[in-house]
């Protein structure tokens, strides 16, 4: 299944992230990822604090193309950049692209496995919250929960408890919080580039416009007009 192979890869990868940025802020590690280091007999290299960050924005950036490139056959056909929103007369969901999902899983994966490590340093309660970010961060890999609005509004409100997020909610963009939860606040500005700016300027063809159209069909009826991945709905 490629998002599960997504998310474990993208475990291992916000973990590897997390333990460099700590070390490289001197920051003792929490002992759940001390002991995941130990099991595992995995060294632990001090780099200067750039190269963690560096290679987060890298990872992002790389996922968020390969779920973009994944998707581009099941599109309409147009030239970039595009001057208004590409037109539907109904509701399209994309079908399912082998590295759309592995991407998406990977993203979910890093996010969750940050978070998770991050709070995990929070005092006294720090483990609880690791477990309960991870946890429902990482639901959104399978497609029942996903879609259920149940969960939509778990994740929705422990969104801001993710330090993922606050790249964008502490600035105010909360509009597309559900997806932000689950990839992150670097994607929602990857995405505004992306949808924004040329020679792209994809506008609702964007990936993340498409992930974040669907939970808006999610929402009660009458659907909206425009195509979207069946992520949230």
């Amino acid at each position: 299944m490629p998002i599960l192979v997504g998310w474990m890869i993208g475990i291992a990868m916000g973990l590897a992230q997390a333990v460099l940025a700590l070390t490289a802020l001197t920051v003792s590690l929490p002992g759940i990822i001390l002991t995941i280091l130990t099991v595992f007999a995995i060294p632990v290299a001090i780099l200067p604090l750039f190269i963690p960050i560096l290679l987060l924005a890298i990872f992002y950036i790389a996922g968020y193309l390969l779920a973009s490139i994944s998707i581009a056959s099941a599109l309409p056909t147009t030239a970039f950049p595009l001057g208004t929103p590409f037109p539907t007369g109904v509701p399209v969901p994309l079908p399912p692209r082998a590295g759309e999902l592995f991407a998406r899983g990977f993203m979910i994966g890093m996010t969750a496995a940050i978070n998770a490590s991050i709070m995990a340093l929070v005092p006294v309660i720090g483990i609880a919250l690791s477990i309960w970010v991870f946890i429902i961060g990482s639901l959104s890999i399978f497609p029942t929960a996903a879609r259920s609005v149940v969960y939509h509004g778990f994740l929705g409100w422990s969104a801001w408890l993710f330090p993922m997020s606050y790249f964008a909610t502490a600035i105010g963009l909360v509009l597309f919080i559900i997806s932000t939860a689950v990839f992150g606040g670097l994607v929602l500005w990857i995405n505004a580039i992306d949808e924004n700016m040329p020679p792209l300027r994809k506008l609702n063809l964007a990936y993340g416009e498409l992930t974040a159209e669907s939970h808006s069909q999610a929402m009660t009826p009458p659907l909206r007009n425009d195509f979207f991945v069946r992520l949230w709905a």
